[in-house]
């Protein structure tokens, strides 16, 4: 530890190893915040976000910097994306709004809903087709 070398008093060196930590520990609070903020679920599974999400969690919580949790849940829901907007917007038009704990289940079913609903609807072609023998018969 170069920043330590020269120092004679244990006062001193516990002064600059503080401040060399306590610096290195902001930029790596910043850095994460960061990327808590700026995640995005993108092509993954709800599951999947939600398990890189708390890794970052995590990390903040592991440096001693743990995420507010309206912030926790604020930034989660703006990282769920678009095809999740009627879902995050119902979630923060709520009085209290849920924990983090409790709007990871909800949005998993609502994944689930999602996917349910692409599955029951028919597809373009099979109306194309069906529209096309129909005329043909009359």
């Amino acid at each position: 530890m170069g920043e330590v070398v020269e120092l004679s008093t244990s006062l001193e060196v516990r002064v600059a190893l503080e401040n060399t930590f306590s610096h290195r520990s902001k930029a790596h609070e910043i850095r994460f915040k960061d990327d808590l903020q700026l995640m995005k679920q993108g092509t993954r599974s709800v599951l999947e976000y939600v398990r890189a999400f708390k890794a970052l969690r995590d990390q903040l919580h592991a440096i001693g910097r743990p995420v507010d949790g309206t912030d926790k849940v604020h930034w989660f829901l703006r990282g769920l994306g678009s095809e999740f907007s009627s879902f995050s917007t119902t979630q923060m038009a709520l009085t209290h709004l849920p924990c983090f704990a409790d709007l990871v289940p909800k949005a998993k079913s609502f994944e689930l809903f999602q996917k349910s609903l692409e599955l029951a609807a028919p597809s373009p072609a099979v109306f194309v087709a069906t529209n096309s023998n129909l005329a043909k018969s009359n």
